[in-house]
């Protein structure tokens, strides 16, 4: 998936406010990057859809988590919400992908 990196760091507090669901920990982690669970560095936030993929808590490196339920054994600030991989996509939208900005139509252009 590879890792999309912000010049501006924002926090846990902030994503949950984008996504909406229930916070579990604290909201001032800072996030700088989005990542998959593989991939995820401590200052990453990445997302578990299901419970297979939290069976080894001990290994996730996350800074924080969109998760489908609250899990304990994770200590990592969790946003849980109905569905997390939407909750990951609707952040790298609006947060590392810049808006398209529209170059107009060339001052010289000349229809004929």
């Amino acid at each position: 998936m590879g890792l999309l990196r912000t010049t501006t760091a924002l926090t846990v507090g902030q994503v949950h406010h984008l996504v909406g669901g229930a916070l579990h920990g604290s909201g001032d982690q800072p996030i700088l990057t989005l990542a998959s669970l593989q991939e995820a560095t401590p200052q990453a936030l990445s997302f578990i859809t299901n419970d297979k993929a939290a069976k080894h808590p001990a290994g996730i490196n996350a800074a924080a988590l969109l998760v489908h339920r609250h899990i304990p054994e994770i200590t990592a600030p969790q946003i849980v919400v109905e569905n997390p991989l939407l909750a990951f996509a609707q952040v790298a939208q609006a947060v590392f992908v810049r808006p398209f900005t529209s170059r107009g139509i060339a001052d010289d252009m000349t229809r004929g």
